[in-house]
C-alpha cells in the first residue's frame, strides 16, 4: 500500500510541474525562445528614430535639426559612427519626420527605431 501511495504521490507531483510550466508560458504571453518582445515605450514618447548624420553635419546642426523638427536627442550609439537615437513627442508622425531629415540634406538615413523580424513570413522564390 506504502509502494502505491507513492507512485500516486510522484504522479500528482509530476502533473503540478507540468501545470506550472502552463501557467509560466500563458503568463509570458507565449513567447517563443530567442525572440524578444517589442520593448514598452512610455505613455509620454512618441515616434523614436535612428538617424545617421553625414560627415559634413556638424553638431551644431544636428542639434538645431532635431529641435526644429520637435525631437530631443536620446542617446548616440557606440560603435556608429554620428548615429543618434531621437524621440518625438506623442502624436508626431514618423513618416513625415523621416522625411523632414532625409529633405535637410544632413542625413544619410533616418529610420524608426523598432523591432525587426528577419523572416517573418514566407520566403520569396
Amino acid at each position: 500500500m506504502c509502494g502505491r501511495t507513492n507512485r500516486v504521490a510522484g504522479r500528482r507531483l509530476w502533473h503540478g510541474f507540468g501545470f506550472g510550466w502552463l501557467i509560466a508560458l500563458l503568463l509570458l504571453g507565449g513567447a517563443s525562445p530567442g525572440v524578444d518582445p517589442a520593448p514598452q515605450r512610455p505613455a509620454t514618447e512618441g515616434a523614436r528614430l535612428i538617424v545617421k548624420f553625414n560627415a559634413q553635419a556638424a553638431p551644431a546642426e544636428r542639434k538645431a535639426l532635431h529641435e526644429r523638427l520637435g525631437g530631443k536627442l536620446l542617446k548616440v550609439l557606440r560603435g556608429a559612427e554620428r548615429t543618434e537615437v531621437v524621440v518625438f513627442p506623442p502624436k508626431h508622425d514618423a513618416a513625415m519626420l523621416i522625411k523632414g531629415y532625409q529633405q535637410s540634406g544632413l542625413v544619410e538615413y533616418a529610420e524608426v527605431d523598432g523591432v525587426v523580424h528577419a523572416l517573418d513570413g514566407k520566403p520569396e522564390v
